[in-house]
């Protein structure tokens, strides 16, 4: 089998290139992913593969065992950060570490398919993002140094670059990446440099041929990267955005779920509110209600249900005295939204401290102007948080009565599919409550993907029933398609079912007042979600779309009264999950607490020792470049380069004192198994010429000494154990003083007149 050879010092650049690239594109989840915890760990995987990938290299270790050294490598870091309990002996993985794995990879997977981005990073999340650096730092690797590919490196740095905004819409940062293509670039550099020193075309002049047009071309390239797009009209430039709707956008008989869509594909995204509250989670904050249903559309407002129906429909009016209920205050301020509806969290109950003239809606419990706007707007709502019990939600009847047939209505005409989906997906449940969480995981399942452009690309965006029928096939859209899907086939049960248009939860800030989270509320978060009635309940907020909010569930009666579970949709950011999957309301900083590994120091100090290791190669590998590039300009390079010949064979091990002459070191060298003896003796007597001979004009020289060093350089590295060669990487002896490696005096007393050629 062939053996891969050690690489030269430029395989050293190459490393730490990519593995600057790798922990930057990792980088770019830091928009999906909260805290930083996951990319340190991150960065600590892609560190032990590199530095695996590249000792083996050193070693000479056979291309297979190489391969499998590496993924070994990666897989003991895994486990060691993650599954260490489940070894033997600390080392030795068991099929426990396995389950654990695979346990962890499931969760994960879950939680990033079921909740909103930005998301509150437990352990299972911790585990894939480690396991994806150190794949991709394997990838990287073996493209660049196997392959001898590495500008396809490129392909897979804009991918996990690109993933962010695939997941969740989010825009990439300039910033990473920057820091991606500099490194990625440097990289293509050094590997042309490298293959022209290993064809022996290594001239000063021909590098600077090469190296100055690509150092233009890369620099103009990251610039157009950086500064083009932003300048650019955006794609989505056609779109009405919701801060700025035309008049009367929301009024009864417009319906605002298209305008929706048009604000959703926007290219920009501002923050339109921020709000504090004593709620025990982040809130939806809803516009208005969508539940007159044509078939080709859903309309606000021009169905009939009286105020007084609806009084005895929403809020405290629908609650049995049984069902759990807290008052709650909400401190809204409104920025870059100027509508005609105020976004209130549901079910509201009074606003204070409005501007102008406003209307309440009872239906819905909404607000509206038809003579103000929201701009500006600071005011506080009180509403309720319900907290019904799981049994209390399977006992509760979503059977239609009086006002609720509204509901109910769905076209005479409707495809097949829509109703055959509805009532297989709830095949066997024995209560409405478990059939609506059954269509809310149908759609959640994985299945279903959240797209903003298929609908558009595809011909059916819109919201009806010849689009959901769609949907269900094609299985992609955005909140739009979901909660008009769920909606329609929940009403197809004979369940109640309404659309809410509003905000999901905001992110939490790092600002308080009163002793309350502030939460900021940007476009982004613009959004649609299915409402379905519970008899004694109320309406009941469901989360079909994936990668948004959080899906709805209750918890039992028999666990612990205060921890009574609401809406998982309204849990949003904070929400921490265990390997178990349950859900709880936690802190922020308790959140981050729960995630850690209780492994910090360790990965501190591995991280350290690593980067130690590193720091010689890195420092021996400076100086020699430094003092070959004095060389090649200097008119005598013979004797620079003469001093780095002898500094290298210090590295290898051969005896070196003050008292040589270049004769008797190269005569020394000589007798070292495998030396480029033909190499050496051309160097040794321009060595000489250069010291004895009178001056001369002559061509330049300094190109044939550099080849010549590296021809006798890479003799030594061939001849060298892998010990030896282990150690003029890790800890060359040329960097810790004159004589620590001198010369014997056996050594010195060996003849030194030796001819070489």
């Amino acid at each position: 089998m062939a053996r891969t050879e050690s690489g030269a010092g430029g395989d050293v650049r190459l490393t730490v290139g990519l593995f600057v690239a790798t922990i930057a594109a990792m980088a770019s989840f830091s928009s999906v992913l909260r805290g930083s915890e996951w990319w340190q760990l991150s960065v600590v995987v892609a560190a032990v593969v590199f530095a695996a990938a590249h000792l083996l290299r050193l070693l000479s270790v056979p291309t297979l065992w190489a391969w499998l050294g590496v993924v070994a490598a990666w897989f003991l870091s895994l486990m060691w950060l993650f599954a260490s309990s489940s070894t033997l002996f600390g080392i030795i993985p068991t099929p426990t570490t396995v389950s654990e794995f695979a346990s962890l990879t499931s969760e994960a997977t879950r939680g990033f398919i079921e909740n909103e981005a930005p998301l509150a990073v437990g352990t299972p999340d911790l585990f894939v993002m480690a396991a994806i650096s150190g794949l991709l730092a394997i990838a990287v690797d073996a493209l660049t140094f196997r392959k001898r590919v590495p500008a396809l490196t490129g392909i897979l740095f804009a991918d996990v670059f690109l993933a962010p905004t695939v997941i969740a819409g989010m825009s990439p940062s300039v910033f990473v990446f920057v820091a991606i293509a500099v490194p990625w670039l440097y990289v293509l550099r050094a590997d042309i440099r490298r293959q022209m020193v290993a064809s022996g075309d290594a001239s000063e002049g021909t590098r600077r041929h090469f190296t100055l047009p690509s150092v233009a071309i890369a620099a103009a390239a990251v610039t157009v990267g950086v500064a083009v797009p932003p300048a650019l009209p955006a794609s989505t430039g056609l779109g009405i955005s919701w801060g700025n709707s035309p008049p009367g956008a929301f009024d009864s008989g417009i319906n605002p779920i298209l305008a929706l869509g048009q604000n959703l594909r926007r290219g920009s995204t501002v923050k339109v509110l921020e709000y504090s509250t004593d709620a025990t989670r982040p809130l939806y904050l809803k516009v208005t209600n969508l539940h007159d249903f044509t078939g080709k559309t859903w309309r606000p407002g021009t169905t009939n249900v009286s105020s007084r129906s609806a009084d005895v429909l929403e809020g405290r009016g629908a609650l049995d005295s049984d069902i759990p209920n807290t008052d709650i205050s909400t401190r809204i301020n409104i920025f870059g939204l100027n509508a005609k509806l105020l976004p209130l969290p549901y079910p509201a109950q009074a606003v204070e401290g409005l501007e102008g003239a406003w209307r309440w809606q009872a239906e819905g419990r909404n607000s509206l102007t038809s003579t103000s706007g929201t701009r500006g707007q600071n005011y506080t709502v009180t509403s309720l948080q319900i907290s019904p019990t799981l049994e209390q939600m399977r006992d509760a009847d979503a059977r239609a009565s009086g006002a609720l047939y509204e509901y109910t209505k769905v076209p005479a005409r409707m495809p097949r599919n829509i109703g055959e989906t509805a009532n297989a997906v709830t095949a066997g449940m024995n209560n409405d409550y478990d059939r609506a969480v059954a269509l809310q995981t149908f759609f959640r399942s994985g299945d279903f993907t959240y797209s903003e452009n298929t609908p558009v690309e595809d011909g059916f965006d819109g919201n009806g029933v010849d689009v959901i029928a769609e949907f269900l096939t094609v299985k992609s859209g955005y909140c739009v398609h979901f909660s008009s899907a769920m909606a329609v086939m929940a009403r197809t049960l004979g369940i109640p079912a309404r659309i809410a248009v509003g905000y999901a939860p905001g992110d939490r800030s790092d600002e308080q007042i009163d002793d309350k989270p502030i939460y900021d509320v940007t476009s982004d978060l613009l959004h649609a979600w299915p409402e379905l009635y519970f008899d004694g309940v109320g309406w009941v907020s469901f989360e079909p779309t994936p990668g948004r909010g959080s899906a709805t569930s209750f918890r039992s009666a028999s666990t612990d009264p205060r921890d009574t579970q609401t809406p998982q949709a309204e849990l949003g950011p904070g929400t921490q999950r265990d390997l178990r999957g349950d859900t709880a309301v936690v802190d922020e900083s308790a959140a981050a607490a729960k995630s850690s590994t209780a492994r910090s120091p360790g990965f501190l100090a591995l991280f350290a020792v690593l980067a130690m290791l590193g720091i010689p190669a890195l420092l021996r590998t400076f100086a020699r470049r430094r003092r070959l590039v004095r060389a090649v300009n200097s008119q005598t390079p013979a004797g620079a380069v003469w001093i780095e010949l002898r500094d290298s064979a210090r590295d290898y091990g051969v005896p070196v004192s003050r008292a040589d002459t270049p004769r008797s070191f190269a005569s020394r060298l000589a007798r070292r198994a495998g030396v480029d003896v033909v190499a050496l003796d051309r160097l040794l007597q321009r060595v000489e010429r250069d010291r004895y001979a009178r001056p001369v004009a002559q061509p330049a020289q300094g190109a044939d000494c550099v080849a010549d060093l590296h021809a006798i350089r890479h003799s030594l590295n061939l001849g060298a154990t892998r010990r030896e060669r282990l150690q003029v990487r890790l800890w060359p002896r040329s960097l810790f003083g004159q004589m620590t490696y001198a010369a014997t005096p056996d050594d010195l007393a060996e003849p030194v007149n030796v001819r070489l050629a």
